[in-house]
């Protein structure tokens, strides 16, 4: 049993590395390679959870309309992305089926055959590269086209060794002048027949996603969070007051209550013990000295994530709060930190009498987040250098 576990795993950690390596040579890297990375960026491509179990949104931030697929058995990866365009990096476990969905305005696409004809030279590299990739320790088959229930779907196969086979399956639909890229990784039959119900899933709504939250990616730096915010809210960077490290903030459209949320990385650390808890009550002693209402430290917890925090009474005589007091009217200050994997992330949120479903609301979300610290591996990925991530595969 532990021998079939262990090839499992490694199965699955070569088909996602794999797939990653592909798409980063066929699609692009978001940042130019030698080129300085802003301080804050997000990508255009929304992923929308629907009221429909295992079905997902996918909505292009200006865009009227959306597209929906169900994908039941599938959860995030915690993979870089290599692209603008990239919606998202997906897995099933069971079947070990890695997806990732691009989509991106292309001048003169006007069908299928169209976008098939844009990305040729872009698969042609992508198979190239894997090759390239695997060298000695596995094989990879020739590119060829296939048709599957009324769709023209892309192939090729490769392994590893004797114990892993899969087939890289692309298909490339057009929509209001977006081609589209839905990329699987099988490695069973079982696992093709299902990536075959999931493409005649995909339906077009004309009308964009609203009332919701989006799942946005945040890079920060080389800080990266997925956080779920409400559709509408306007995000920017927020310099830091005096600090080398700056931060997130979100904040409701204009119209209505206005609300600040601001996320800031504080670090990271190795130790299992997690000090939030205790950082926040020091935070929370250090303003019940000068005397501000307060709450007690509070904590929401998710089954792996806990945000403890304090509320604060904003007082107008405050330097650091005085614009917001007076233009505002924001009234109240929701401090604390959370643990998000190794990181230690700063949480603040301001927010007047009319905000404070809005403050509950990311609380909940904030215990949902997910970070990746990406350094290291985009790093290596700029420079090529895929040969040392392969070395991390388990054998």
């Amino acid at each position: 049993m532990a021998i079939l576990i262990r090839t499992a795993v490694a199965g699955l950690a070569v088909s996602l590395l794999m797939h990653a390596t592909s798409l980063y040579f066929g699609q692009g890297s978001s940042i130019a390679a030698g080129s300085k990375p802003p301080a804050l960026m997000t990508y255009p491509n929304q992923v929308v959870r629907t009221d429909k179990p295992g079905q997902i949104g996918l909505w292009i931030e200006g865009e009227d309309w959306q597209l929906r697929v169900d994908m039941p058995g599938f959860v995030d990866v915690e993979w870089p992305f290599t692209s603008p365009s990239q919606f998202l990096y997906m897995t099933n476990p069971i079947l070990q089926t890695p997806v990732s969905i691009f989509a991106e305005r292309v001048a003169g696409a006007d069908s299928e055959e169209s976008c098939r004809r844009h990305y040729a030279a872009s698969f042609e590299q992508a198979h190239e590269a894997k090759a390239r990739a695997l060298g000695d320790r596995g094989t990879t088959g020739p590119l060829s086209e296939f048709s599957a229930n009324g769709k023209i779907l892309q192939a090729y196969e490769f392994g590893v060794g004797s114990d892993y086979h899969a087939k890289a399956l692309h298909w490339l639909p057009y929509y209001q002048g977006f081609c589209f890229d839905f990329h699987f990784t099988v490695s069973s039959p079982s696992a093709e027949k299902e990536v075959l119900r999931i493409l005649d899933s995909v339906t077009y709504l004309a009308q964009k996603p609203r009332n919701t939250d989006v799942e946005r990616l945040f890079y920060l730096y080389h800080f990266r969070i997925r956080l779920s915010v409400p559709i509408d809210w306007r995000w920017g960077f927020r310099p830091p007051p005096g600090g080398p490290i700056g931060g997130i903030e979100l904040r409701q459209p204009e119209k209505g209550e206005v609300f600040s949320f601001l996320i800031s990385p504080l670090g990271t650390v190795k130790s299992a013990e997690d000090h939030t808890v205790d950082m926040t009550k020091e935070r929370r002693q250090s303003k019940l000295e000068r005397g501000e209402v307060l709450s007690p430290v509070r904590s929401k917890c998710s089954a792996e994530v806990c945000f403890s925090y304090y509320d604060v009474t904003i007082r107008g005589d405050e330097p650091q709060y005085s614009q917001g007091f007076a233009t505002y009217g924001l009234r109240y200050h929701r401090d604390g930190f959370v643990r998000l994997g190794d990181s230690i992330v700063g949480i603040s949120l301001l927010y007047s009498d009319g905000g404070t479903a809005a403050a509950d609301h990311l609380t909940e979300k904030i215990t949902q987040a997910k970070v990746l610290d990406l350094k290291e591996f985009r790093n290596k990925v700029e420079r090529g250098d895929v040969k040392e991530l392969m070395k991390k595969i388990p054998k």
